[in-house]
């Protein structure tokens, strides 16, 4: 291995977690499997070594990290400078979206989708029921990394155009919240949802579910912007890339929804504890 190669492969993106960094530069942890909270920079959490190499045994590539250096320099570095630029706008309160900016925006959203422990773990279960339990040459990690890595890989050069097309049609809106009541993040920033259309109450999701009648997601952009994509139930009572001032009760709210809808592990810009 060449002393150059990416080797610590990040799940949910460093550009990303800055945007939830205190005035030090470094976020608040809350772990719940270890119960317990610390602080730390982007560089640390939500990352695993190799998580998109191709190192599995019997599986050869000319290029074990392609992968990696595919989501970074085509799509990562992108979409910082995007995030950027949005986030400028919306402090001036420049409803400056088009088409071109919802599908950016979709696309960063589908990508955050498909790249997660969570998915791995269903894409294995998925695979297993289809396909069967891994033979004696391959172990359950390996099976369902390269089910993952596959996936991954046909959903960015095939599918993730599809996702972003079906996402860009959603009804997008943006939650502004207080400066001393931000939003936080986790290691699943984009929660799920499905709003009963006869009732109209939204409950959460571990799938996707972006394809059903009154789908939802919502995905913190910042401490400070909360972005909401909704398929018909919100489609109905807003317009289109509104941006909505929202008190502390609300980040309140969202903030106890992202705490149950994460896997491990929340990130913040103030202490949370236990």
């Amino acid at each position: 291995m060449a002393n150059n190669e990416p080797i610590r492969h990040h799940w949910v993106p460093q550009y990303y977690l800055r945007e939830f960094c205190d005035s030090d530069g470094k976020l608040f942890v809350l772990d719940k499997t270890r119960k317990k909270t610390f602080k730390t920079s982007p560089e640390g959490i939500a990352v695993e070594r190799n998580f998109h190499t191709v190192d599995i045994k019997g599986v050869k590539h000319d290029d074990p990290y392609y992968l990696e250096k595919q989501i970074s320099d085509n799509f990562e570095a992108i979409h910082s400078r995007f995030i950027r630029d949005l986030t400028l706008n919306l402090d001036a309160k420049h409803r400056f979206m088009n088409h071109n900016h919802k599908s950016m925006l979709a696309e960063i959203v589908g990508l955050q989708l498909l790249r997660t422990p969570r998915i791995r773990e269903q894409t294995f279960d998925l695979a297993a029921r289809e396909v069967g339990q891994p033979g004696t040459t391959l172990s359950q990690d390996d099976f369902a990394k390269i089910t993952h890595l596959i996936m991954l890989d046909n959903n960015i050069s095939s599918s993730l155009p599809k996702i972003k097309g079906h996402l860009s049609n959603f009804t997008f809106q943006f939650l502004e919240v207080p400066s001393d009541s931000p939003y936080i993040t986790s290691d699943v920033p984009v929660i799920t949802g499905i709003t009963d259309c006869g009732t109209g109450k939204m409950s959460l999701t571990m799938s996707q579910g972006i394809g059903k009648d009154g789908a939802e997601l919502y995905f913190p952009l910042t401490k400070k912007y909360l972005l909401v994509m909704g398929k018909s139930i919100l489609g109905d009572k807003i317009r289109d890339c509104q941006i909505r001032q929202m008190n502390a009760k609300y980040s309140d709210e969202f903030n106890s929804m992202m705490q149950v809808a994460c896997d491990n592990q929340i990130y913040s810009s103030f202490y949370i504890g236990i």
